[in-house]
């Protein structure tokens, strides 16, 4: 089975990450993830992946000891002033709208991550083959 595109996902929670990694590759996609911003990054700037699934709270730099919250916002406001088009699925297992208006303000309407989300967005994503037409 050919792949579907890649989904690039950005989150410093192993077990997020596994659980993404899971549903992606069952539904015929591969990804590619990373815990830092400028890992993120350094791919967006020769890749466009078909998506980004962004959590809010992920290292800045290879090194970091902790987490930053709001790094997020920072990839958000990035891929804008880039002007990259790539959709982008934000998910938390807190009440991200309350604890974090800034991030939902950039992202639009308030979404948590759970399997039928994010498998509404995965099957929302053009594919490889869409693309070629």
């Amino acid at each position: 089975m050919s792949s579907k595109g890649i989904i690039l996902v950005v989150d410093d929670m192993p077990g997020k990450v596994n659980q993404i990694v899971r549903v992606a590759e069952s539904l015929g996609y591969d990804v590619l993830s990373t815990s830092v911003l400028e890992v993120a990054k350094d791919y967006l700037e020769e890749n466009e992946p078909e998506g980004i699934v962004l959590d809010s709270k992920f290292f800045l730099k290879v090194g970091d000891k902790e987490s930053v919250h709001g790094a997020g916002n920072k990839m958000l406001s990035w891929l804008k002033t880039e002007g990259k088009e790539i959709p982008v699925l934000g998910f938390s297992y807190i009440p991200f709208k309350t604890t974090y208006p800034n991030f939902w303000g950039q992202m639009g309407e308030s979404m948590f991550f759970d399997k039928s989300i994010f498998e509404k967005f995965l099957f929302s994503l053009p594919t490889k083959t869409d693309q070629s037409k």
